[in-house]
């Protein structure tokens, strides 16, 4: 087995009396320009109002136990993420109170198919 030579690449120069001497480079130490690295993403805060809202869906939690939990916590996730996209701020609200909605809705129809499955379980 040989060793793994690293590539070099070959550089011409020349002095003031017209020779010219070959210089071997290493790719590292070249000076060929670089692509800058791209500056660190950060993240937004959210504003009070903007916080409420997006936290709306874990009340579910309070009402529902670990389902209304579960799909509140998703709900919520999902609205800080919309509110952390560069869209218009009524479109933001608007979109965010839609996922709250919609999962307030699933956690109805999974109780709801809950009971209709398991009927005994929600008797009283």
């Amino acid at each position: 087995m040989g060793s793994m030579k690293t590539p070099r690449s070959l550089a011409r120069s020349s002095d003031c009396s017209g020779q010219t001497a070959l210089q071997i480079q290493h790719p590292a130490k070249t000076n060929l320009p670089t692509e800058p690295t791209p500056p660190a993403t950060r993240r937004r805060k959210l504003k009070t109002p903007e916080l409420i809202v997006a936290g709306l869906p874990l009340v579910l939690f309070e009402l529902g136990g670990a389902i209304g939990g579960g799909i509140g916590g998703a709900a919520a996730v999902i609205n800080v993420a919309i509110f952390r996209k560069d869209l218009s701020p009524a479109k933001r609200y608007l979109y965010s109170v839609l996922v709250s909605l919609a999962a307030a809705a699933a956690y109805c129809a999974i109780v709801i198919g809950l009971a209709m499955a398991f009927p005994k379980l929600f008797k009283k």
